[in-house]
C-alpha cells in the first residue's frame, strides 16, 4: 500500500449488475417515484446506505460467523480470569 494502489477485483458480473438495476428499477416504480431531479437526488441518498446495508449484512452471513467459545474461563492479559458471559447480537458500522 505504501505508494501503491491496490486495485479491488470485481465481484459483481456484469449480468448481476443488470439484475440489480432491473430490481431496483422495479422497485422504484412500485415505491419511488421521483417528480423532479432534486427528488430522485434524495431518493438515491436515502436508498444508497440501504442497499449497502443489505449487501454487506449478505456477505458477513456468508462469512460464517463461527462459534468461537474457548471454554468458560480464559487468562485476562491483566492476570485474572475473563468469564464468558454468552454470545451477544452486534452491530457493524462501516463508511
Amino acid at each position: 500500500m505504501e505508494g501503491r494502489q491496490q486495485r479491488m477485483t470485481l465481484v459483481i458480473s456484469p449480468q448481476a449488475r443488470q439484475d440489480l438495476l432491473g430490481w431496483v428499477a422495479d422497485w422504484c416504480a412500485r415505491h419511488a417515484q421521483a417528480g423532479t431531479l432534486e427528488e430522485a437526488e434524495t431518493l438515491a441518498e436515502e436508498a444508497r446506505p440501504l442497499v449497502g446495508q443489505a449487501v454487506l449484512e449478505a456477505g458477513l452471513r456468508h462469512q460464517g460467523g463461527q462459534a468461537t467459545y474457548q471454554g468458560r474461563l480464559l487468562p485476562c492479559p491483566c492476570g485474572a480470569q475473563a468469564r464468558f458471559v454468552g454470545y451477544r447480537e452486534r452491530w457493524i458500522r462501516s463508511l
